[in-house]
Protein backbone atom coordinates (compact mmCIF):
# COMPACT_ATOMS: atom_id res chain seq x y z
CA UNK A 1 0.00 0.00 0.00
CA UNK A 2 1.26 3.45 -0.88
CA UNK A 3 2.53 5.49 2.04
CA UNK A 4 2.43 9.24 2.50
CA UNK A 5 5.92 10.07 3.75
CA UNK A 6 7.28 11.13 0.36
CA UNK A 7 4.31 13.24 -0.73
CA UNK A 8 3.51 16.78 0.32
CA UNK A 9 1.39 17.19 3.42
CA UNK A 10 -2.20 18.33 3.20
CA UNK A 11 -1.22 21.70 4.66
CA UNK A 12 1.45 22.23 2.01
CA UNK A 13 -0.96 21.31 -0.75
CA UNK A 14 -3.69 23.54 0.69
CA UNK A 15 -1.36 26.51 0.95
CA UNK A 16 0.28 26.19 -2.44
CA UNK A 17 -2.71 25.09 -4.52
CA UNK A 18 -5.06 27.62 -2.94
CA UNK A 19 -2.27 30.19 -3.13
CA UNK A 20 -1.91 29.70 -6.89
CA UNK A 21 -5.67 29.94 -7.31
CA UNK A 22 -5.90 33.09 -5.20
CA UNK A 23 -2.83 34.77 -6.71
CA UNK A 24 -4.03 34.20 -10.28
CA UNK A 25 -7.46 35.59 -9.43
CA UNK A 26 -5.89 38.72 -7.94
CA UNK A 27 -3.51 39.08 -10.88
CA UNK A 28 -6.39 38.77 -13.34
CA UNK A 29 -8.47 41.39 -11.49
CA UNK A 30 -5.54 43.81 -11.40
CA UNK A 31 -4.61 43.37 -15.07
CA UNK A 32 -8.25 43.64 -16.15
CA UNK A 33 -8.67 46.90 -14.24
CA UNK A 34 -5.37 48.23 -15.56
CA UNK A 35 -6.34 47.46 -19.15
CA UNK A 36 -9.84 48.85 -18.86
CA UNK A 37 -11.45 49.17 -22.29
CA UNK A 38 -8.14 49.59 -24.11
CA UNK A 39 -7.00 46.92 -26.51
CA UNK A 40 -3.81 45.12 -25.45
CA UNK A 41 -0.62 45.16 -27.51
CA UNK A 42 -0.89 43.07 -30.67
CA UNK A 43 -4.68 43.23 -30.86
CA UNK A 44 -6.00 43.42 -34.44
CA UNK A 45 -9.62 44.35 -35.09
CA UNK A 46 -11.62 42.55 -37.79
CA UNK A 47 -12.65 44.76 -40.69
CA UNK A 48 -15.43 42.48 -41.88
CA UNK A 49 -17.54 41.10 -39.01
CA UNK A 50 -19.96 38.30 -39.85
CA UNK A 51 -23.55 38.51 -38.62
CA UNK A 52 -23.92 34.75 -38.18
CA UNK A 53 -20.73 34.22 -36.19
CA UNK A 54 -22.49 34.32 -32.82
CA UNK A 55 -24.48 31.21 -33.80
CA UNK A 56 -21.45 29.24 -34.97
CA UNK A 57 -19.48 26.82 -32.80
CA UNK A 58 -16.05 25.99 -34.27
CA UNK A 59 -14.78 22.43 -34.37
CA UNK A 60 -16.97 19.33 -34.19
CA UNK A 61 -19.30 18.11 -31.48
CA UNK A 62 -16.81 15.39 -30.56
CA UNK A 63 -13.80 17.72 -30.48
CA UNK A 64 -15.66 20.13 -28.21
CA UNK A 65 -16.77 17.35 -25.87
CA UNK A 66 -13.26 15.89 -25.73
CA UNK A 67 -11.61 19.24 -25.03
CA UNK A 68 -14.13 20.29 -22.40
CA UNK A 69 -14.15 16.90 -20.65
CA UNK A 70 -10.38 16.46 -20.75
CA UNK A 71 -9.63 19.92 -19.45
CA UNK A 72 -12.47 19.77 -16.96
CA UNK A 73 -10.56 16.96 -15.23
CA UNK A 74 -8.03 19.56 -14.02
CA UNK A 75 -10.71 21.72 -12.42
CA UNK A 76 -12.43 18.73 -10.85
CA UNK A 77 -9.20 17.32 -9.41
CA UNK A 78 -8.17 20.71 -8.03
CA UNK A 79 -11.47 21.12 -6.20
CA UNK A 80 -11.39 17.48 -5.02
CA UNK A 81 -7.82 17.89 -3.78
CA UNK A 82 -8.69 21.02 -1.80
CA UNK A 83 -11.68 19.19 -0.30
CA UNK A 84 -9.62 16.15 0.70
CA UNK A 85 -6.92 18.31 2.25
CA UNK A 86 -9.33 20.66 4.04
CA UNK A 87 -11.15 17.77 5.71
CA UNK A 88 -8.03 15.72 6.48
CA UNK A 89 -8.89 12.97 4.01
CA UNK A 90 -5.81 13.30 1.81
CA UNK A 91 -3.67 10.63 3.49
CA UNK A 92 -6.58 8.17 3.42
CA UNK A 93 -7.18 8.79 -0.30
CA UNK A 94 -3.54 8.56 -1.41
CA UNK A 95 -3.38 4.73 -1.72
CA UNK A 96 -6.34 4.72 -4.12
CA UNK A 97 -5.81 7.75 -6.35
CA UNK A 98 -2.09 8.60 -6.30
CA UNK A 99 1.35 7.15 -6.94
CA UNK A 100 4.40 7.83 -4.83
CA UNK A 101 6.74 10.48 -6.25
CA UNK A 102 9.84 12.09 -4.72
CA UNK A 103 9.17 15.30 -2.81
CA UNK A 104 11.49 17.20 -5.15
CA UNK A 105 9.21 16.21 -8.03
CA UNK A 106 6.18 17.33 -6.01
CA UNK A 107 7.68 20.79 -5.55
CA UNK A 108 8.54 21.00 -9.25
CA UNK A 109 4.88 20.25 -9.94
CA UNK A 110 3.79 23.02 -7.57
CA UNK A 111 6.04 25.48 -9.41
CA UNK A 112 4.48 24.33 -12.68
CA UNK A 113 0.94 24.86 -11.34
CA UNK A 114 1.82 28.46 -10.44
CA UNK A 115 3.43 28.99 -13.84
CA UNK A 116 0.43 27.71 -15.80
CA UNK A 117 -2.03 29.70 -13.68
CA UNK A 118 -0.13 32.93 -14.36
CA UNK A 119 0.21 31.99 -18.03
CA UNK A 120 -3.59 31.70 -18.15
CA UNK A 121 -3.87 35.22 -16.71
CA UNK A 122 -1.68 36.51 -19.56
CA UNK A 123 -3.86 34.68 -22.09
CA UNK A 124 -7.02 36.27 -20.70
CA UNK A 125 -5.36 39.69 -20.74
CA UNK A 126 -4.25 39.57 -24.37
CA UNK A 127 -7.29 37.77 -25.81
CA UNK A 128 -10.25 40.08 -25.18
CA UNK A 129 -12.54 37.74 -27.14
CA UNK A 130 -11.54 34.63 -25.18
CA UNK A 131 -14.42 32.17 -24.72
CA UNK A 132 -14.64 28.45 -23.78
CA UNK A 133 -14.90 25.87 -26.56
CA UNK A 134 -18.60 25.27 -25.88
CA UNK A 135 -19.61 28.88 -26.52
CA UNK A 136 -19.69 30.87 -29.78
CA UNK A 137 -17.42 33.86 -30.28
CA UNK A 138 -19.23 37.12 -29.59
CA UNK A 139 -18.52 40.69 -30.57
CA UNK A 140 -19.28 42.03 -27.12
CA UNK A 141 -16.81 40.59 -24.68
CA UNK A 142 -17.43 40.52 -20.94
CA UNK A 143 -13.72 41.15 -20.51
CA UNK A 144 -13.98 44.60 -22.09
CA UNK A 145 -17.24 45.79 -20.59
CA UNK A 146 -20.53 46.83 -22.14
CA UNK A 147 -18.90 49.42 -24.39
CA UNK A 148 -16.88 46.88 -26.35
CA UNK A 149 -18.33 45.39 -29.52
CA UNK A 150 -15.49 44.31 -31.80
CA UNK A 151 -13.94 41.06 -32.99
CA UNK A 152 -10.26 41.11 -32.11
CA UNK A 153 -7.41 38.81 -33.10
CA UNK A 154 -4.86 38.35 -30.30
CA UNK A 155 -1.23 38.34 -31.48
CA UNK A 156 0.54 39.72 -28.41
CA UNK A 157 1.80 38.15 -25.19
CA UNK A 158 1.56 34.33 -25.31
CA UNK A 159 -0.09 34.59 -28.74
CA UNK A 160 3.13 35.98 -30.15
CA UNK A 161 4.55 32.46 -30.20
CA UNK A 162 1.61 30.03 -30.36
CA UNK A 163 -1.98 30.29 -31.56
CA UNK A 164 -3.60 28.27 -28.78
CA UNK A 165 -1.75 29.12 -25.56
CA UNK A 166 -4.69 28.40 -23.23
CA UNK A 167 -5.04 24.85 -24.53
CA UNK A 168 -1.32 24.29 -24.02
CA UNK A 169 -1.59 25.72 -20.51
CA UNK A 170 -4.44 23.36 -19.57
CA UNK A 171 -2.60 20.30 -20.89
CA UNK A 172 0.52 21.23 -18.95
CA UNK A 173 -1.60 21.89 -15.86
CA UNK A 174 -2.71 18.25 -15.89
CA UNK A 175 0.93 17.16 -16.00
CA UNK A 176 1.92 19.49 -13.18
CA UNK A 177 -0.99 18.40 -10.98
CA UNK A 178 0.26 14.84 -11.40
CA UNK A 179 3.82 15.81 -10.50
CA UNK A 180 2.66 17.80 -7.47
CA UNK A 181 0.31 15.17 -6.07
CA UNK A 182 0.88 11.86 -7.84
CA UNK A 183 -2.84 11.69 -8.69
CA UNK A 184 -2.98 9.36 -11.67
CA UNK A 185 -6.51 10.42 -12.64
CA UNK A 186 -4.87 13.28 -14.55
CA UNK A 187 -4.39 10.71 -17.32
CA UNK A 188 -7.92 11.61 -18.44
CA UNK A 189 -6.52 14.92 -19.65
CA UNK A 190 -5.54 12.85 -22.69
CA UNK A 191 -9.16 13.20 -23.83
CA UNK A 192 -8.33 16.82 -24.56
CA UNK A 193 -5.00 15.96 -26.20
CA UNK A 194 -6.57 13.72 -28.84
CA UNK A 195 -9.41 16.20 -29.46
CA UNK A 196 -7.32 19.34 -29.73
CA UNK A 197 -6.15 19.08 -33.37
CA UNK A 198 -9.72 18.94 -34.74
CA UNK A 199 -10.91 21.68 -32.39
CA UNK A 200 -7.95 23.93 -33.23
CA UNK A 201 -8.49 23.49 -36.99
CA UNK A 202 -12.14 24.47 -36.59
CA UNK A 203 -11.27 27.56 -34.59
CA UNK A 204 -8.59 28.59 -37.06
CA UNK A 205 -10.99 28.22 -39.98
CA UNK A 206 -13.39 30.58 -38.21
CA UNK A 207 -10.58 33.07 -37.62
CA UNK A 208 -9.55 32.81 -41.28
CA UNK A 209 -13.11 33.51 -42.38
CA UNK A 210 -13.22 36.51 -40.07
CA UNK A 211 -9.76 38.03 -40.48
CA UNK A 212 -8.72 36.68 -43.88
CA UNK A 213 -5.13 37.39 -44.92
CA UNK A 214 -4.40 39.02 -41.57
CA UNK A 215 -4.89 35.69 -39.80
CA UNK A 216 -3.05 33.76 -42.52
CA UNK A 217 0.02 35.98 -42.06
CA UNK A 218 -0.18 35.56 -38.30
CA UNK A 219 -0.52 31.77 -38.61
CA UNK A 220 2.47 31.64 -40.95
CA UNK A 221 4.80 33.02 -38.27
CA UNK A 222 3.45 31.15 -35.25
CA UNK A 223 3.04 27.54 -34.20
CA UNK A 224 -0.29 25.94 -33.37
CA UNK A 225 0.75 24.41 -30.04
CA UNK A 226 4.54 24.83 -30.05
CA UNK A 227 6.61 27.87 -31.10
CA UNK A 228 7.67 27.83 -34.71
CA UNK A 229 11.43 27.37 -35.22
CA UNK A 230 12.70 30.33 -37.21
CA UNK A 231 14.38 29.42 -40.46
CA UNK A 232 13.08 25.84 -40.33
Amino acid sequence: MLGSKSVLTRYELLIWFFGAWFASAIAYAVTKKTRGTRLPAGAIEANRPQADLENHLPGTSWSRVGVIAGMGVNSFLTVALLFLCAFDLWNSAIPYIAVDLPTSINWAGIAGVWMTDMWAVAVMYYNVNYIPANRPMREQSALMGSGFSRYVLATGGPYKWIRHPMYVSKILLGLFIFLATGIWLTVFTCLAVVSLPAQARGEEKMLHDLFGETFDNYAARTGRFLPRIRGA
